[in-house]
């Protein structure tokens, strides 16, 4: 980094310093999604589509197997409503699911609940997923569901803790 600065004269004076950065974050075979309308960030497997909307929904696919990444937002959520609001809510939505195992994590630095669940699809097709429920300090709630093929459930499970872990809030807007 150097800052050169020159006098009416024409004299000039450069300094010069190294600056080493250290990028602890850099995940193999992710890239990062930033989110252009609510600022939120993660990463996600290289080897999925980009994020696109429909609606509320942000959604994903993997280009190798059948896993699938579903956001969906809830714009200003009214007073009351809470992470567990979103999560009975969406087990609701998804019916006959059985629950493997139920968390709470820190997304973010918001406490958000975990739920990973499993199902047969209409196939026979054996099927596990992960999802999220949690609220941003704007109100809007997300549940970030994650779900594949049972045979893929260690890949799922893998990009599932990565996106957690990973997911940022950011500020929005043109120009930033």
């Amino acid at each position: 980094l150097g800052m050169s600065a020159e006098n009416v004269a024409g004299q000039t004076a450069v300094d010069l310093i190294d600056l080493t950065v250290a990028n602890n974050e850099r995940r193999d075979g992710y890239q990062a999604y930033l989110d252009p309308y609510l600022g939120f960030k993660f990463l996600y497997p290289q080897t999925w589509y980009e994020p696109r909307y429909q609606d509320t929904l942000l959604y994903t696919t993997s280009q190798i197997t059948d896993t699938q990444l579903q956001i969906t937002i809830y714009p200003d959520l009214a007073e009351g409503v809470t992470a567990e609001t979103l999560k009975q809510q969406t087990l609701q939505q998804f019916g006959a699911v059985d629950i493997l195992f139920e968390d709470e994590r820190n997304v973010a630095g918001r406490q958000a609940l975990s739920v990973a669940y499993g199902y047969t699809n209409a196939d026979g097709v054996p099927h596990s997923g992960l999802f999220l429920t949690f609220i941003d300090d704007k109100r809007n709630g997300f549940v970030v569901d994650l779900d594949g093929r049972a045979t893929d459930e260690a890949a799922t499970v893998e990009a599932f803790v990565t996106l957690a872990d990973t997911w940022e809030f950011a500020e929005a807007g043109i120009g930033l």
